[in-house]
């Protein structure tokens, strides 16, 4: 029996995007009919708080959600293994290599449903049009503060759960993410755990993935590896499939992750086929 659904938001469970509403009818269906079955949908999200309200609603049921890649998970309100970045450090990154590096945004997670951004000059110069194209992002907009003051304050004395650097605007920069995201990871390892997904480059506290974060959860909630369903589409999602067998990415992947997961699905509501017929899956192991 499949207990959990660990799934991604951004090009998983919001795919095919729907601005309006957020999420597609087949896949609501789904995870609806799943959780009053009494499944657990579990939203593993490099995402804030922000989301939560939203997808509850959408559901009319309660999610456990996994935030900002694993630092933090809430259910029933309450935050469990909260994990920080140390400011000092995030204050090094960025004064080493935002001004060597071809982004057009900085940002950072909090507990807070707001993000603190720091624009490259060309977007700060444009900032109505910034923000007026964030509001065109529907449903998948997220409120941010875009004042370089509010970021530096942050950056010295907030609460950070995720530091987020933006290469470019879509999937063209894909190249530059991934040969940037090697840079990080040669020269800031040790302090950083370090993820790339086509536009972004994700860093949390050492250590902190999606994954880890997900498998102590379900030994701390008594459920087994394969009791699990985790699906995503992006190389944040990778640590979840090194830990769970019953591993799902999207089609619209890059091609470069479609192998790393045992099986390959169109949506999320997908699932279901191998929810009713589980010999599709019980050949499942972990990919290495």
């Amino acid at each position: 029996m499949i207990k959990l659904i660990a799934t991604d938001l951004d090009g998983t469970l919001f795919y095919p995007k729907r601005r309006i509403k957020g999420v597609c009818t087949s896949n609501v269906k789904f995870l609806s009919n799943y959780a009053k079955n009494g499944g657990e949908i579990f939203l593993a999200s490099g995402r804030s708080t922000y989301t939560i309200n939203k997808l509850e609603k959408i559901f009319k049921s309660k999610v456990t959600f996994l935030g900002c890649n694993g630092a933090y998970i809430i259910k029933d309100n309450k935050t469990i293994n909260p994990h920080l970045i140390d400011n000092n450090k995030a204050l090094d990154l960025f004064s080493k290599t935002h001004k060597h590096i071809h982004s057009i945004n900085w940002l950072l997670f909090s507990d807070e449903k707001k993000m603190y951004t720091y624009p490259n000059d060309v977007l700060m110069s444009y900032k109505p049009i910034f923000k007026f194209v964030n509001f065109l992002r529907g449903f998948y907009a997220e409120p941010m503060y875009v004042e370089k003051e509010k970021f530096f304050n942050f950056l010295n004395h907030g609460k950070i759960y995720k530091v987020m650097i933006m290469m470019g605007l879509n999937k063209s920069v894909s190249k530059l993410t991934y040969e940037t995201s090697l840079y990080f990871k040669n020269n800031f390892s040790k302090d950083f755990e370090i993820a790339w997904s086509d536009n972004v480059i994700e860093l949390t506290a050492p250590g902190v993935n999606k994954g880890k974060s997900l498998l102590k959860y379900c030994q701390d909630n008594n459920i087994k590896e394969d009791e699990v369903f985790v699906i995503g589409d992006s190389g944040n999602d990778l640590s979840m499939f090194k830990y769970f067998k019953h591993s799902f990415i999207m089609a619209s992947a890059h091609e470069s992750l479609l192998k790393s997961a045992n099986h390959i699905v169109n949506r999320v509501s997908d699932l279901q086929m191998y929810l009713d017929n589980p010999d599709l899956i019980k050949n499942d192991k972990i990919i290495t």
